[in-house]
């Protein structure tokens, strides 16, 4: 029975992994614990989790979820989860989980899989956008929800689609905005006193500027 430690943080701050068993689809299955001491102090306490892990029978994890018509988009990230995010990074299984609590969760997640089509997901994308989240965040969470249905395709045999695969992001492409025009003389000399009464070296560069005709970056 095997384990494993690793800095996770300073000072002192240990994961240690004990080897427990596999599930019903052969996936290794690990326990974590978080240990907070010297390297030698950890290196006891894991050997102390292998032994006591070694008393019991290595358990079989079954799971009650069935791929089928009725599996939704939160049954897929939810089995991913607990069979895939081990094998991931920290910091990326924690930004699967926020994305997926705070964007999917409570919206497309309760959809069925079989139910989705491309134009579905499409409106959807689209709706976060138009919130206002950034491109790379729709980008990651269409990620998210394709990794789950590639997934729940394959744990399915096949038998559920994967509507992700079809769909497209919504545009970034840089909108109109209105022209950038050049201030009115009258507009200068309001600039030029309110300048003078703020600071007078403010002034003086600006009216260098105004002079001269030199371009911002000159400035």
């Amino acid at each position: 029975m095997a384990g494993s430690m690793r800095l996770v943080a300073q000072p002192d701050t240990w994961e240690l992994r004990v080897f427990v068993g596999r599930d019903s689809l052969g996936k290794v299955k690990h326990r974590y614990v978080r240990f907070r001491g010297t390297k030698r102090q950890a290196e006891r306490e894991l050997a102390r989790l292998v032994s006591e892990q070694e008393a019991k029978p290595a358990p079989i994890v079954e799971t009650e979820l069935k791929w089928n018509s009725t599996t939704t988009i939160n049954d897929a990230i939810i089995a991913w989860r607990d069979n895939g995010w081990a094998d991931l990074s920290p910091s990326t299984t924690r930004r699967y989980e926020s994305l997926w609590k705070v964007q999917i969760k409570d919206s497309i997640g309760r959809r069925r899989i079989s139910s989705l089509s491309s134009y579905d997901v499409e409106k959807y994308l689209r709706g976060l956008k138009d919130k206002g989240l950034a491109e790379a965040t729709v980008r990651q969470v269409r990620s998210v929800l394709g990794r789950a249905c590639r997934l729940a395709r394959k744990w399915s045999g096949g038998a559920l689609p994967n509507p992700i695969a079809d769909s497209e992001l919504p545009s970034w492409s840089i909108e109109s905005h209105t022209p950038v025009r050049a201030p009115s003389l009258d507009e200068v000399q309001r600039l030029l006193v309110g300048a003078q009464s703020l600071d007078p070296r403010i002034s003086c560069i600006l009216r260098i500027i105004v002079a001269t005709g030199m371009r911002r970056g000159e400035a």
